[in-house]
């Protein structure tokens, strides 16, 4: 019950930061839709693995719809030429919210409002229409590509070994493993989910060095009562908890946008699209190791350390993690994946990793509003992986392989897809 109610007041949050940024400065009709994704996946109660797949989807059928109105980059799964008059608008409202209804069918009503709203904004007409009924083709095309991709398929449940060094399900709530089965799912720009499995890790022998340092820093500054994390990284680990970490990513790519003059719709749905695909591909190959290892959490090694063999490590039956632990085993760490995997893509996209200083706020109550400035792609990306360390959550080797991962795929996903046409056979 108690973790039931955790979750809920997670959603609770997530609703309320993206409902702050409804229409905020830097917004576009396609960024409002990735806003929309968003909310209405995690109104619908969707898990991360589930969500992220649904804003890719969202973010493909937008960038492809605009490009049959203007062919500039390659299309992933709609390339029928279109109305060159059509408005570009309607067309994103249409294709956003026809992937979207299908996909999170409870919340039609949250998402009719929604797109008549971004509807409202452009004239009746023949253009409208146009734009609208790409919209409609280019959700189509992807919800046909996406059709049996496994995300719906029955999975078994997952038992948890007993051995030390085995996942087993973790406090307050001792949930079991979520969507177990995710690695399995079809990706979007890799061949399988085991593409970028890290090896098998030192830290994995209980009795290694490896293992023990990594021990010894999450054991002391993860603890919800440490004394040594500091102030700086108590508030990292609260400003990454709780908002949906693509959404976050997809902010700072607007506003670096919005600083250098202001992204085109064109510009902004290939930007989204590449996020999108490289965020769900990111935890796809996260989940595959996930299963592939299921290596315990902190708390659960620390609570149970005078059963692993190793010397140098204490049990200590009261610690608790500074964040609650997610429900799915260690290694490797899906927010790091997304870090590295966004920051990849932003890198490449902006052909730069220093920016000018971008300030994000949130908040995780009963604690007031944080606000955190990144000056690089790569300190964003490093500040969320290490939050998982401070919020006690993860050990340091599963978040530096899950960088590693998304770093992959995101490379994999720049040099291959959405490319500009000019640049496509290079």
């Amino acid at each position: 019950m108690k973790a039931h109610l955790e979750r809920m007041k997670l959603i609770a949050y997530s609703l309320l930061l993206l409902a702050t940024f409804a229409g905020s400065a830097t917004a576009d009709a396609v960024s409002e839709m990735n806003r929309v994704a968003t909310q209405s996946s995690t109104a619908a109660a969707r898990q991360a693995t589930q969500t992220t797949r649904i804003v890719a989807m969202t973010q493909i059928a937008i960038h492809d719809a605009l490009n049959s109105i203007d062919p500039r980059y390659e299309s992933y799964a709609y390339a029928t030429p279109g109305d060159p008059s059509a408005s570009p608008v309607a067309a994103i409202a249409a294709a956003g919210f026809n992937v979207l209804r299908i996909e999170n069918p409870t919340t039609i009503g949250m998402l009719m409002t929604e797109y008549n709203a971004l509807l409202a904004t452009v004239p009746d007409g023949p253009a409208k229409e146009a734009g609208i009924a790409i919209g409609e083709a280019s959700a189509s095309a992807i919800l046909a590509e996406r059709s049996g991709d496994g995300s719906a398929a029955v999975c078994p449940t997952y038992v948890p070994g007993t051995l030390p060094g085995d996942w087993r399900p973790t406090p307050a709530g001792f949930l079991p493993f979520v969507t177990p089965c995710w690695g399995a799912v079809k990706p979007f720009t890799m061949k399988s989910g085991d593409r970028f499995r890290p090896p098998s890790r030192p830290y994995f022998k209980l009795s290694s060095s490896h293992y023990t340092r990594d021990f010894l820093e999450v054991k002391e500054y993860g603890s919800a009562t440490s004394t040594s994390r500091s102030i700086d990284q108590s508030e990292a680990a609260r400003f990454w908890y709780p908002g949906p970490v693509w959404f976050t990513w997809g902010r700072i790519g607007m506003m670096v946008g919005a600083d250098r003059g202001g992204l085109d719709l064109w510009e902004s749905g290939r930007m989204y699209a590449l996020l999108g695909v490289t965020n769900a591909d990111s935890l796809i190959s996260i989940w595959d190791a996930k299963r592939f290892y299921t290596f315990w959490r902190p708390v659960t090694a620390i609570r149970a350390a005078d059963t692993d063999g190793n010397r140098e490590t204490e049990q200590d039956l009261t610690w608790s993690s500074y964040m609650v632990t997610p429900p799915y085993p260690d290694n490797s760490s899906g927010h790091s994946s997304i870090d590295a995997g966004s920051a990849e893509i932003l890198q490449r996209f902006f052909e730069t990793d220093e920016i000018n200083p971008v300030s994000l706020a949130t908040t995780l109550p009963p604690n007031g509003p944080l606000t955190r400035t990144f000056t690089s792609f790569s300190g964003a990306a490093i500040d969320g992986a290490e939050s998982r360390i401070w919020g006690g959550i993860h050990f340091r080797s599963a978040c530096v392989d899950g960088l590693q991962q998304g770093t992959a795929v995101g490379r994999q996903a720049f040099n291959h897809f959405f490319r500009p046409l000019e640049e496509k056979g290079k």
